[in-house]
């Protein structure tokens, strides 16, 4: 079945209209967590601060969060006028929107209009993807940019004009300091080009040309993750804790062969899917597949998509330890989806119907899991992906109850950036509660550095930075302490035996529990010196 040009624009519009509400329903309910609150560490007073405190790290040649520097500017310019956890997660929002009419431009381009329209569907409500239209993080970012880059290639393809080999080297060179990982979507789709070459080889030449173009422009990224790896091995001589800088602990399972399993489950359905939905609308997924696979016709445009989606899940997967992450694929999920469309297109009239309504039930259940906050319990099916915990009011809180000389001490860095946060920019611009608080006053995390020694306090993520000193703080000779109880897992921080619980049972011998509140994901608690009777 055909769809007209104004019928596919209002389909096309209420889709996204669809899809732009259910990015935007409880965006800032949730608190920030670790990696959204990262941007402060390049925000330093207004934006030209910011840029030459980036222009030193890079000099420098620190680790931290190098793969990430053009998605970092980006934030740094979106901060300053953004304000609140809801308008700076506004941006991921947006470039999630933008997807939703690109996916559509890429289906119509390489198959047709009913695809496109099917595909825009399955983003606009796809789980996996309205997680991150809600955080103040790349990864919706990366699939527009990688979009982008499909749909300028597809045009050069058929019109071998330079304009749209000057979108490709631009999407793909923003993509790729948008962060490092999307080098694998130039590599995908540089494959599938140099197979097709005969067939293009009138304008092979310019896209050799424009690829070496790319090669240069990103040749500085490349350089500094390189210059920054060697300096961070030497300087912690330890190869595996520098790659686990910046990657999940994919190490630590013993789950290897079924990580392809939970990926598809999280593409199709999302962290959040009950079970039986995951596995579900796995199955169906699958099977609409492998329809597509038999009944495309444009075998081209299927083998497109084919790469584009595969060659970055094995070179990934074939990293295991130091890569893995499904957050790092997104962009590949989008062409799954694009097949996965093309196969509902080539369903008669009645199964396409009978299809869409059941991926929409399958949807609904996720997503009411999702706007709940429930994660599966097994953290394999969820790599790098965390509970929520409520750092805004437990930051609220301590603000309220602040006094001089207080001092606040974390039990794990999962929770020291949200404070410092929540401190010195959410509630201090936005409600004019705070003074500011610096880094020795809210964000020191506990650490035992010897087996029988005393914990010691210090600032986490001076250790990603070679510019910063260590800075570290004596636990001693205060009066008041805050202890924000917490990890990744609030589960594990609770098991007895963790390091969370050596901390918590350290200050409870050298300190008086004055007062204790329970948030969602953290306990927090307020000690005070034992008063010394004469």
């Amino acid at each position: 079945m055909k769809v007209g040009h104004n019928r596919a624009q209002v389909y096309l519009f209420l889709i996204l209209s669809l899809g732009t509400g259910l990015r935007l329903y409880k965006l800032g309910s949730n608190s920030f967590w670790g990696d959204e609150a990262a941007f402060i560490f390049y925000k330093r007073g207004g934006l030209f601060d910011s840029l030459e405190f980036m222009r030193r790290h890079l000099l420098n040649k620190s680790w931290f969060d190098i793969k990430s520097y053009g998605y970092y500017l980006f934030t740094t310019f979106w901060s300053s006028f953004a304000r609140g956890d809801f308008m700076l997660r506004l941006s991921s929002v947006i470039f999630g929107a933008l997807s939703i009419i690109l996916i559509y431009k890429v289906g119509k381009l390489f198959f047709d209009k009913k695809t496109g329209l099917i595909a825009a569907f399955i983003l606009a409500v796809s789980p996996f993807h309205i997680y991150y239209s809600q955080e103040f993080r790349m990864y919706a970012l990366m699939s527009l940019l990688t979009l982008a880059s499909a749909y300028s290639l597809g045009r050069f393809m058929q019109s071998g004009k330079y304009k749209f080999l000057f979108g490709y080297l631009v999407s793909h060179v923003l993509n790729i300091y948008t962060h490092l990982i999307t080098i694998l979507v130039l590599f995908a789709q540089s494959i599938f080009f140099i197979f097709c070459r005969k067939k293009y080889r009138m304008i092979f030449k310019r896209w050799i040309i424009i690829n070496l173009g790319i090669v240069f422009l990103i040749a500085p990224a490349i350089l500094m993750v390189m210059l920054a790896t060697t300096q961070s091995i030497y300087n912690r001589g330890n190869i595996e804790k520098v790659f686990s800088l910046a990657v999940s602990p994919f190490g630590e399972f013993g789950f290897i062969k079924l990580i392809p399993i939970y990926t598809l489950k999280n593409f199709c359905a999302g962290y959040n899917a009950p079970p039986l939905i995951g596995i579900f609308t796995s199955l169906l997924f699958i099977g609409l597949f492998i329809f597509a696979l038999v009944r495309t016709k444009n075998r081209e445009s299927l083998d497109f998509c084919l790469c584009c989606l595969c060659i970055p899940v094995l070179v990934m997967y074939l990293g295991q330890r130091f890569i893995y992450a499904d957050r790092y694929l997104i962009p590949s999920s989008v062409f799954l989806y694009l097949v996965v469309s093309s196969g509902i297109a080539n369903l008669k009239k009645p199964l396409t119907a009978v299809t869409l309504i059941l991926i929409s039930m399958f949807m609904i259940f996720s997503l009411n899991n999702y706007y709940k906050d429930y994660l599966p319990s097994r953290q394999e099916q969820r790599i790098a992906v965390h509970e929520k915990k409520a750092n805004r009011e437990a930051a609220a809180y301590v603000i309220n109850n602040f006094r001089e000389g207080d001092i606040v001490f974390h039990t794990h860095n999962h929770t020291t950036l949200p404070f410092e946060y929540y401190f010195n920019y959410y509630f201090k611009r936005n409600n004019g509660m705070a003074p500011a608080f610096n880094k020795e006053k809210i964000a020191l995390t506990l650490e035992f550095v010897e087996e029988d020694e005393d914990p010691i306090a210090f600032e986490t993520w001076s250790e990603f930075d070679s510019m910063l000193s260590r800075t570290t703080v004596p636990v001693a000779g205060h009066s008041r302490v805050w202890l924000v109880f917490s990890s990744r897992e609030f589960k594990e921080a609770c098991m007895p035996g963790s390091e969370e619980r050596r901390k918590m049972e350290w200050m409870e011998r050298r300190y008086i529990e004055k007062d204790v509140k329970h948030f969602k994901g953290i306990n927090l608690y307020l000690f005070e010196k034992p008063k010394i009777i004469n």
